[in-house]
């Protein structure tokens, strides 16, 4: 005898069918040799009952797998069935750059902001930058005035026939120089200190003033040579500098 769920061959007096598990209908050519054969074969009974038949088809062969889950294979992703695990399992990736300030507003360490410059500038470079126009412009002015001082003290000493008074000149003319092409804050207070000198050489000798305007050179000379260098030190250490006022 068959199976009239699934087709597999039964010995006769079989009551529950051994594959699906369903029950074997008993027909009337059925012979039972005793009243034993009238109950359960417990060996074939199954832990759970025989499913129905899919769509409840009486002559359907579908086979029907005992105690389905409702939930399996919703952990896998449909029709590929790669492995998809939740999301509360994965652990948190680790901020590998925990100290990472990039992209922050660059400051000084007062917490001052400051304007971000190109990397890797030498000093000749940063200090023609376009943003310090107004301070070469006030250094330019102080080498001229230092050129011109240097013109009238040479003319003077020739006038008067007094050769050594050119050692002023060569004086004058080298540090403005220095000022104009170096910005050189050295030479700056250089020029400065040398107008002190010759003020009080001039009073003491002359009775009066004399170098008025090579102070002017040495004041808006260091003046200007300061920011600039504290501008290139800024730059150095932070990559920035302080906002700088064009006039």
């Amino acid at each position: 005898m068959k199976c009239q769920y699934c087709g597999f061959d039964l010995p006769n007096g079989t009551r529950v069918c051994s594959v699906c598990g369903s029950p074997v209908p008993i027909s009337q050519g059925t012979v039972l040799a005793d009243s034993e054969d009238l109950t359960y074969n417990q060996s074939y009974v199954p832990n759970s009952p025989p499913q129905q038949n899919y769509n409840n088809a009486p002559n359907n062969n579908f086979y029907q797998p005992q105690n389905p889950d409702p939930n399996f294979g919703q952990q896998f992703n449909q029709p590929n069935g790669n492995f998809n695990p939740p999301m509360n399992d994965v652990p948190p990736i680790p901020n590998a750059f925990p100290d990472n300030n990039f992209n922050q507003p660059l400051s000084d360490p007062n917490g001052q902001p400051l304007i971000p410059c190109a990397p890797n500038l030498t000093k000749d470079q940063f200090v023609q930058l376009p943003m310090f126009d107004s301070i070469n412009k006030s250094i330019k002015s102080s080498a001229i005035t230092g050129y011109v001082c240097a013109g009238i003290t040479a003319v003077f000493n020739l006038v008067l026939g007094n050769p050594s008074g050119l050692i002023d000149v060569a004086i004058l003319l080298g540090l403005s120089l220095g000022i104009h092409f170096k910005k050189s804050f050295a030479c700056a207070v250089a020029i400065l200190v040398y107008s002190i000198i010759n003020i009080i050489v001039c009073l003491v000798l002359f009775g009066k003033t004399g170098g008025i305007l090579i102070l002017f050179v040495g004041i808006y000379s260091v003046k200007a040579t300061s920011e600039l260098n504290k501008l290139w030190k800024s730059y150095i250490t932070t990559g920035g500098i302080p906002p700088v006022i064009q006039k």
